[in-house]
């Protein structure tokens, strides 16, 4: 890394998929790989899944399968825990 450069994080979703304890598919398969320092939306009807995938993003939810590297079992060093932690979500209405 030159002087001053922060490293890159990349959040990335293997194959996620969540179901519901009711037994409905809140993601199905996703595939998601972006670095940090990048302004994403996501953007979906209702019941799409956003809230979802926020939640197995950041930890609060764990995939029923495939993984996510930042937030499976591996160790997550802090400035990487405070990044994933920073995944939130806004509520538009147009």
């Amino acid at each position: 890394m030159a002087g001053g450069d922060k490293p890159s994080i990349v959040f990335k979703a293997e194959s996620i998929s969540y179901t519901f304890p009711n037994g409905r598919t809140g993601l199905h398969e996703l595939q998601l790989a972006e670095t940090s320092g990048k302004l994403i939306g996501i953007m979906g009807g209702s019941g799409s899944g956003k809230s979802t995938l926020l939640s197995v993003l950041n930890g609060s939810l764990k995939p029923t399968r495939g993984r996510s590297p930042l937030t499976g079992s591996m160790f997550m060093p802090s400035a990487i825990a405070s990044a994933v932690s920073s995944v939130t979500s806004v509520r538009m209405t147009c």
